[in-house]
């Protein structure tokens, strides 16, 4: 077969000094060290234009003009033992937003939820502990507009006086299985399934064709690709699209998307992994208007009728029943039964509020002297003398040096704490290492910066932080915790007697037996 790569496709080059061990150091097989043949490989892209920096790829369209000389200058560096085509891989183009029969799935965005009770005004969507959470505007859409294909299950840590009504949200229906892409041969790819112990009823299409799955008669119709494909590096590979067949699609709104090809381990009954949920075009739009999630949490999905399929139709030919949703019927009736006991026999909390760093101090001080605290203070800890005594600490806030002696040092809540879940510790303050930006570009209060100071962690690696410039200073400033897996905030109070509140009422609620 011939193929043709899709109008916009992009081919990403990854070079690379091919290295052997001399006395532990890594040299070239030219004979140059390793960072002698990183700047010969720099030199020779930036001859093409191509910014190197420290990332061995280079992306170039697939109809560019400079990739014949370029690869024969790669093959002049592999020649000379300086360097040599490591991996090859075509990405093809998203398909377009506009079909009125494409899908969407749906993002969850970059972080996870962190609590009921604070979760930010903006997300209506988000993921924790594997389950998908909605908001109540995300579901009053559903309902008002009869959107179907979605159930819902009460959260059990959420409480009557939260700001907002959350829910778990999973999809009924499965999308379909899809189409593999049309270089793959079907035969090579469920031998690997084979060998890997896969169940053959969690078969669904695979839109990448790796070079060890591709179909013996391929021929490339672009010579830039036929080139590479002619080296047989073994990592050579094409990044397509997610297919579906438009007569195959569930006669819903949204659907379930992508399930694993084993079973996942029970350990967490009735729970099993769905990757996420997707919807119809209509349903995107009403989505979007209605302010519940913006056009680029949309990955578009590629829907094609049963007429233009160029590989074998998997709903047609795969017998064997779809994997299920996250819950069937029965264990949805069964989880929602669970939740509404552990609702019921959950112990109360009282939300706790402090008006001024004033009020917060006065607050702790009384109960540290009646002996209502349920925490020990910082500054009975030897180490808190460590944290007091540190550059960075005269440069916190300074409501943190009028409040930090009087919080507890550490304490951890599980997820069912009041307010979420709380993994915090003091340490001493650093400057954060982390920047997202250039230099020269401004800070966003979206991400980590390097003009962050970071006063505690947790026992993942999160840290809490102050932004040295937060217009609160210094007086005050707004908390953040980063998640430190995404560089996303995981949550956040508009001021230090706000956390000092949180923490508070979590040893508050850890000290009372349950109930």
């Amino acid at each position: 077969m011939i193929w043709t790569a899709p109008v916009g496709s992009k081919v990403t080059l990854s070079v690379a000094p091919p290295l052997t061990s001399d006395r532990g150091s890594r040299v070239s097989v030219g004979g140059l060290s390793y960072q002698q043949s990183q700047a010969e490989i720099a030199k020779l892209f930036g001859r093409f234009g191509f910014e190197r920096n420290s990332s061995p790829f280079v992306v170039l369209e697939v109809d560019d003009p400079r990739w014949r000389d370029l690869l024969d200058a790669i093959a002049d560096l592999s020649r000379k033992g300086i360097g040599c085509l490591k991996a090859a891989w075509v990405d093809e183009p998203e398909p377009s937003s506009s079909d009125p029969h494409a899908w969407f799935e749906l993002s969850t965005g970059p972080a996870d939820f962190h609590s009921p009770a604070r979760a930010p005004a903006a997300l209506c969507y988000g993921e924790r502990f594997g389950q998908k959470v909605i908001s109540e505007e995300f579901r009053r859409v559903v309902d008002e507009n009869g959107l179907t294909g979605l159930s819902f299950l009460p959260l059990e840590d959420a409480y009557p006086d939260d700001p907002r009504v959350w829910c778990e949200v999973y999809a009924e229906k499965p999308i379909g299985r899809g189409l593999d892409h049309p270089l793959i041969d079907p035969t090579k790819l469920i031998a690997a399934h084979s060998a890997e112990r896969s169940d053959p009823a969690h078969r669904c299409g695979e839109p990448m064709a790796r070079f060890e799955y591709m179909r013996e008669n391929v021929r490339m119709q672009n010579p830039f690709i036929a080139a590479l494909f002619g080296t047989a590096i073994s990592s050579f590979r094409v990044h397509g699209q997610q297919r579906f067949v438009r007569e195959h699609l569930p006669a819903t709104d949204f659907a379930y998307l992508g399930w694993t090809r084993r079973p996942a381990p029970n350990d967490k009954f009735p729970w099993r992994w769905i990757e996420s949920i997707s919807c119809n075009a209509r349903t995107r739009k009403l989505l979007i208007e209605a302010g519940i999630l913006k056009a680029h949490r949309f990955k578009t999905l590629c829907v094609v009728p049963a007429s233009d399929a160029t590989s074998e139709i998997l709903d047609r030919t795969v017998s064997l029943p779809v994997p299920p949703p996250a819950y069937t019927q029965a264990e949805a009736s069964a989880e929602r039964a669970r939740r509404a006991v552990k609702i019921a026999s959950r112990k109360p909390y009282t939300t706790l509020r402090f008006s001024s760093t004033k009020d917060a101090a006065a607050y702790l001080e009384r109960r540290l002297s009646d002996g209502s605290a349920t925490w020990t203070p910082a500054r009975e800890s030897s180490y808190f003398a460590e944290i007091q005594s540190s550059e960075l600490f005269a440069r916190t806030p300074d409501a943190w040096k009028r409040l930090a002696p009087l919080l507890p040092e550490d304490v951890y809540g599980d997820y069912l704490c009041p307010h979420g879940k709380l993994d915090f510790g003091m340490m001493v303050p650093e400057w954060n290492q982390y920047s997202a930006f250039s230099p020269g570009e401004s800070p966003s209060e979206e991400e980590p910066s390097d003009i962050d100071i970071n006063f505690g962690g947790s026992g993942n690696g999160d840290w809490f932080s102050f932004r040295s410039d937060d217009p609160l200073m210094p007086a005050d400033a707004r908390v953040v915790f980063w998640d430190h897996e995404r560089s996303a905030i995981a949550d956040e109070w508009p001021n230090i007697a706000a956390f000092a509140a949180h923490i508070v009422a979590a040893c508050d609620f850890l000290s009372e037996p349950s109930q």
